[in-house]
């Protein structure tokens, strides 16, 4: 089985990009093929696993399972996303709630909101997906989302 695992930063000394890499290092051990799929991906990440960045053309039909980590808008993800004819798996991390950001920068505070309102696109656009949360807290703001999640 092929297997990509998506998010818009993959790098190193980052909670998402950690959780991407320990993954990764577990699915090849297992005997999966693993690409990681980004836009900005660490160098020395980019020197142990195959990439594909996530705005190339190449065909997506080479991967049997996404794994998209779920922590911040990325518009290109999603594009990538509705390309995608196979298994998706949403790894939720949580999006820091906009208001906290809005007495300090309005391009965070944007983002963030993006990212929420992300979210609920997300649900919906893809019912037949599977949602895991990163944490406790993380999966009580999926179920305030009224969705279903994988125990």
């Amino acid at each position: 089985m092929k297997i990509g695992i998506c998010h818009e930063n993959i790098v190193e000394y980052d909670a998402v990009g950690n959780d991407i890499t320990r993954s990764a290092f577990l699915l090849v051990e297992l005997g999966f093929v693993v690409h990681l799929i980004g836009e900005n991906i660490s160098e020395s990440i980019r020197n142990k696993f195959s990439i594909i960045h996530a705005q190339s053309n190449r065909n997506l039909s080479e991967i049997d399972l996404i794994i998209y980590h779920h922590s911040v808008f990325w518009g290109e993800g999603e594009s990538l996303l509705k390309r995608f004819s196979g298994t998706i798996i949403f790894k939720y991390h949580n999006i820091t709630p906009e208001h906290f950001f809005k007495p300090y920068s309005k391009s965070y505070f944007d983002h963030c909101r993006n990212g929420r309102v992300q979210t609920e696109r997300l649900i919906s656009s893809f019912p037949s997906a599977i949602w895991l949360a990163a944490s406790e807290y993380n999966r009580l703001e999926l179920i305030q989302h009224n969705h279903e999640l994988v125990d």
